[in-house]
């Protein structure tokens, strides 16, 4: 699945290697479980784990939290034993989030919350940061600080904004739950074109063997997507991402989304010409929504549904 960490040590994202070169020579316990889980995955035992790079007795104990070992080192076993270093950032990041995921959770807290002043306080913060480091990490941040302010009409992505979020995410090879969120945290403020480009890249690079929650941020992405397209009326968007909508939404276990799925493709049936049966089922959705407690997204698929048939019939 994966090549060689020489093939991809240029091309993985750069909050990995930040995260990566950043812990220098101090690896926290997760860095031993992470070893110790792919290890274990392929039948290795710690003398063919360690090699001639480190002990196996002190492999044993990096593996349990009471040993640190160097970047250098773990490099050396990464590529010795052909793991990629995307791999194995892959697999620690089910275990721990990064400050990116901590920041991106806190900025969508503030942003669900209606909470314009603590984001514009955040969006300041991360400007800050990213001008005494010239960490592009904090910038990533802002721009997401941006956008969500834009939600509300206080703020606005330039041209070289959205630039930066298209190429930042296009030129990625293996996307980590990171790069889900960056776009899940913009998407509202792209143009379609940018949208459609980053959601055809969005369904090549990813795995439906993921995490839990990347599961559940993937689905939600797509169905944003969708969602913008059925508000657009635009049915190529729609159609791109449907099938893996379906998927991802039915391996996540979160019945929201599998009501939005309906409501989308209940849209999606009228536009093809069969209203009726497309009708009763965006009702149909608009009740279910009513009845798990979302009664503000059930008004407002309700009032576009009947403007829908408007533009449509």
């Amino acid at each position: 699945m994966y090549s060689t960490i020489q093939n991809t040590s240029y091309n993985i994202s750069c909050h990995m290697r930040h995260e990566m070169f950043k812990r220098g020579l101090f690896m926290d316990n997760i860095i031993g479980l992470v070893l110790k889980n792919i290890r274990e995955q392929r039948g290795l035992s710690l003398v063919d784990m360690a090699g001639d790079i480190i002990s196996p007795s002190y492999l044993s104990k990096v593996e349990h939290g009471t040993n640190q070992i160097t970047f250098h080192n773990l490099l050396a076993l990464l590529n010795k034993n052909n793991i990629s270093l995307v791999e194995f950032m892959y697999q620690y990041d089910k275990h721990v989030d990064t400050y990116e995921v901590t920041m991106s959770h806190s900025l969508k807290t503030a942003h669900d919350s209606q909470n314009i002043k603590q984001l514009q306080l955040y969006k300041h913060q991360l400007l800050e940061k990213w001008n005494s480091t010239s960490n592009n990490n904090f910038y990533n941040q802002y721009l997401i600080a941006k956008t969500l302010l834009a939600d509300f009409h206080e703020d606005n992505l330039t041209t070289d904004d959205i630039d930066y979020i298209h190429n930042y995410l296009f030129k990625i090879e293996h996307w980590s739950y990171y790069e889900y969120y960056f776009f899940s945290n913009t998407l509202s403020q792209l143009p379609p074109n940018v949208v459609l480009t980053l959601a055809k890249d969005l369904i090549l690079k990813s795995n439906i063997d993921v995490a839990e929650k990347t599961k559940g941020l993937i689905s939600t992405i797509l169905l944003n997507i969708a969602i913008t397209g059925i508000y657009q009326l635009d049915f190529e968007l729609v159609h791109l991402v449907l099938e893996p909508a379906k998927q991802y939404t039915f391996n996540s276990n979160n019945y929201q989304h599998r009501v939005i799925l309906m409501y989308i493709e209940a849209l999606n049936e009228i536009h093809a010409g069969f209203v009726d049966t497309g009708s009763k089922k965006a009702l149909k959705s608009v009740e279910m929504m009513r009845f798990i407690g979302e009664e503000p997204i059930a008004n407002a698929y309700e009032a576009y549904y009947k403007i829908f048939l408007e533009k449509i019939l």
